[in-house]
């Protein structure tokens, strides 16, 4: 027995096209508040680079006004992650569930809820952007060339993420220990001075990862201890 093909001329095609951009709209907005906190995990790693080269640098933070630059940008990437990763929780709503029109207007305030969360969650990710790109060029035109090696390591859901700053060389190596002692190696490549990758996490436990470079025969390397989950 065949089914039926529906036509846009029948209300049924329209009733079933009303439910799929229903369901997908939830999905879709589920979606989007990962992919802001997945962002913003990467916004981190990459700060976090740019905040130690500070740090950890020859002259280290100067005055009250460097030492603004390198925290706001921080909160706001915390804030931004946070509001991001509260926007995918499940909102508590009290319906009938025996009465369509109880359903419908709990369903409308899930989304009416979700979707004001996940404003809030881009405001934030906006700013914390915007505070990033303005440190960074604020430090880099301050601090001239002076510039410190750093790789830094974070994990975000079921990653790794890996970055870092290195002056006058092309590639980076990155070694992933797992818990289980099985090694992954990765050569990266450095562009402008920076580099980043990621690993998949599959095996809880503690994840030993490193990244190796040389500068005029010299080898430096930077090693880190993870726990996961």
């Amino acid at each position: 027995m065949t089914e039926a093909v529906l036509a846009p001329e029948d209300d049924l095609f329209w009733l079933q096209r009303a439910g799929a951009i229903v369901t997908g709209t939830a999905a879709a907005l589920d979606n989007a508040a990962r992919r802001l906190a997945d962002a913003m995990a990467w916004f981190w790693t990459a700060y976090a680079a740019v905040a130690l080269v500070v740090v950890t640098g020859t002259d280290g933070i100067n005055g009250v006004g460097t030492a603004v630059v390198v925290a706001v940008p921080a909160v706001l990437v915390f804030a931004a992650y946070l509001s991001a990763t509260f926007a995918t929780l499940p909102i508590q709503v009290n319906f009938d569930d025996r009465a369509p029109d109880s359903i419908k207007a709990a369903h409308e305030l899930v989304m009416k809820r979700r979707r004001r969360r996940i404003e809030i969650s881009a405001v934030l990710a906006a700013l914390a952007a915007l505070s990033v790109a303005a440190a960074v060029s604020l430090i880099a035109v301050t601090r001239g060339q002076d510039r410190t090696d750093v790789a830094v390591f974070n994990i975000s859901d079921t990653r790794i993420l890996a970055g870092g700053q290195v002056d006058e060389v092309k590639q980076v190596t990155v070694r992933l220990v797992d818990p289980k002692g099985g090694l992954t190696e990765r050569v990266v490549p450095v562009a402008n001075g920076s580099w980043d990758t990621t690993f998949p996490l599959a095996i809880s436990g503690i994840y030993e990862v490193s990244a190796i470079w040389t500068i005029d025969e010299v080898r430096h390397s930077v090693a880190e201890k993870l726990d996961w989950p």
